[in-house]
């Protein structure tokens, strides 16, 4: 390993670890929390047990970075109803002293945030055998038991520096709105490898549908793992469950990040890559000279909706940026990237770069071969009389063309009418559709300016997103 890279990871080694003072208050909390839930279970009077799962239970928690999992195990004649119509209820009541807000997964689950800003999730599971799952959080205790089998003092401080690579990187989270690495994956890839560094050369060799085994169940098959996780970009097989893929939630663009910022830090390392500097305030000026400079054409779709529990959000969000691409591109305006931005209160914005935001007044169009008599006979009658046909039917070569008055020049126009209108089948995912169908603006260029001033969140996302680069390239 070269020597810069190791005083980098010795210095980040030593930030990433937990003070006697954190763990004596976690440690404090985390006893508390799991009375508090066993008396709640026991109120309910059913046969439920409290215990502390994540990372804090398996010692992988970083400095400054301390959230809670605490899991009540439920046997299996335990309706589900059970958690949600008695339990539940029950526990906010208990926990009134905290800020309470329900949230959802498989089943609804609570979390709780603490006056110092500990963060805890109070979560169902069943308790089963391994391999007879019920719920999805059924694992988890397994996980713990595995991970603490096998995890040494070294092993967790690599999970520790792999984890707060992977948050210097906005690649850590394996929820809807990250799509990224999971703790669990993490300190997976860990104990796998071992050591960070050798982590990281070898994620700069990772291919797609690339396969890691921990256990070795699929050795001398791997080609059988690819196929039952086929859909997935990378392979990493749960030690506790080998019908189940610890990556399938990491998204591609994740996945390539973290392969790309690993060759990076092994060329050229640097704190950035762990601890990001904050966002330099941008003015207005600077973000129109930016545009200005970059010469793309930017269109913005903002709107308003109810606020949500966040997954439900983010898949919204996301399926609305695929459909609108699809819509864009379908009409002609061929979409370079795009982004998603929410304040997961009650303002969210798709941001599009275009080729071009404004096309041609006219366009020609292909028809059928003039030796198919019917389709050429339809595209006659369709086109020869129109109020939009320029110029034509005519012949060239074996096809008939037709010249057309486009009924969209400008994409921003065109999705303002066409998605106000609900016209073109266009389907608005239902949550997000009030907002879009009402009071949505629809900006271009210079014109998205009008919604950087009251939101710096907004600002900053939309500063990254003219700027084209992640943080971590920009000082390597």
């Amino acid at each position: 390993m070269r020597e810069e890279l190791a005083s980098l990871l010795s210095e980040i080694g030593r930030r990433v670890i937990p003070t006697p003072a954190e763990r004596r208050r976690m440690e404090e909390l985390s006893s508390a929390l799991l009375e508090r839930t066993q008396k709640t279970v026991e109120t309910a009077r059913l046969d439920g047990i409290a215990s502390l799962q994540g990372s804090m239970a398996k010692d992988t928690w970083l400095h400054g970075q301390a959230d809670l999992d605490v899991f009540v195990q439920f046997p299996p004649s335990v309706e589900r109803s059970e958690w949600t119509d008695r339990v539940l209820p029950l526990l906010r009541k208990e926990f009134n002293d905290y800020q309470v807000i329900e949230r959802y997964a498989e089943h609804p689950f609570l979390e709780l945030i603490t006056i110092d800003n500990v963060r805890v999730n109070v979560v169902p599971c069943y308790r089963v055998e391994k391999g007879k799952w019920l719920s999805a959080t059924d694992r988890t205790p397994y996980h713990k038991e595995y991970m603490n089998s096998k995890l040494t003092e070294e092993t967790r401080l690599q999970a520790r520096l792999l984890k707060r690579f992977c948050m210097g990187i906005d690649v850590y989270g394996a929820e809807i709105k990250v799509g990224g690495f999971s703790g669990m994956l993490a300190e997976t890839l860990a104990l796998y490898y071992k050591s960070f560094p050798k982590l990281l050369v070898s994620a700069g060799q990772w291919k797609t549908s690339s396969v890691i085994d921990i256990e070795g169940v699929y050795e001398g098959r791997l080609g059988e793992a690819r196929k039952k996780f086929q859909d997935n970009p990378l392979v990493v097989v749960d030690p506790v469950d080998p019908e189940r893929n610890l990556a399938a939630a990491l998204r591609s663009e994740r996945l390539w990040s973290f392969v790309a910022a690993s060759r990076e830090l092994l060329e050229r390392p640097g704190k950035q890559f762990f601890y990001p500097g904050p966002f330099r305030p941008r003015t207005t000026a600077d973000i129109r000279r930016k545009m200005r400079l970059s010469g793309a054409d930017i269109l913005a779709v903002s709107f308003q909706h109810q606020e949500m529990v966040p997954d439900i959000l983010w898949g919204q969000l996301y399926r609305l940026e695929g459909a609108l691409t699809e819509l864009l591109e379908r009409n002609e305006f061929q979409v370079v990237r795009s982004k998603v931005w929410s304040d997961e209160e009650k303002r969210s914005a798709v941001l599009f770069e275009l080729h071009e935001a404004s096309l041609p007044p006219m366009v020609v169009r292909q028809g059928p071969p003039v030796e198919r008599l019917t389709e050429s006979r339809s595209f006659i009658v369709k086109h020869a009389t129109a109020k939009d046909t320029v110029r034509g039917p005519w012949i060239e070569g074996e096809r008939w063309m037709v010249e057309k008055r486009r009924e969209f020049r400008s994409a921003d126009d065109f999705l303002r009418t066409v998605v106000g209108a609900r016209r073109m089948n266009i389907s608005l995912p239902s949550h997000l559709e009030p907002g879009l169908s009402n009071r949505a603006r629809y900006l271009l260029n210079e014109k998205i300016v009008q919604l950087v001033g009251t939101d710096r969140g907004f600002r900053e996302a939309f500063w990254t997103f003219i700027e084209g680069k992640p943080r971590w390239l920009k000082a390597s």
